[in-house]
């Protein structure tokens, strides 16, 4: 009896530790973890590579993200061809949002994943005045 029990316990901590470990791959974004080809650094996708899961990424990478120029397909077969920060769209792009009839594309600016226009706009515009306000 003792023995069912200490096997019984000693795969539940083997099945805990399995299903809780933390992605140890060289790709850190869930949706693109599967199959990576490319440079690493430490063990994490660094430079330039492809990864192909449930989407795909092919372009530069730093840390096990997607950073700076590439070309990001998801799931649904939209494409986004640009700047990315951090695993998310950020700066200049162009996305092909894949249609039942024709394909629409936004080109424009993106900051932390969302369309921001076709110019990029600084959020505030700093001026300087000086001189003297006197009251009577």
């Amino acid at each position: 009896m003792k023995r069912v029990i200490l096997i019984t316990i000693f795969f539940s901590i083997f099945y805990i530790g399995a299903v809780c470990q933390s992605n140890e791959g060289p790709v850190l974004k869930k949706e693109l973890i599967g199959k990576y080809e490319g440079e690493l650094k430490k063990g994490r996708a660094q430079g330039n590579g492809t990864a192909i899961g449930r989407d795909s990424y092919t372009g530069r990478f730093y840390k096990g993200l997607p950073e700076g120029e590439g070309i990001y397909t998801d799931s649904e077969g939209n494409k986004y061809k640009g700047s990315f920060h951090n695993g998310i769209k950020d700066g200049k792009g162009e996305l092909i949002l894949k249609g039942t009839v024709k394909d629409s594309v936004i080109v424009g600016y993106w900051a932390s994943d969302k369309y921001i226009g076709k110019e990029k706009k600084d959020p505030y515009e700093i001026s300087n005045q000086t001189g003297i306000v006197r009251s009577e």
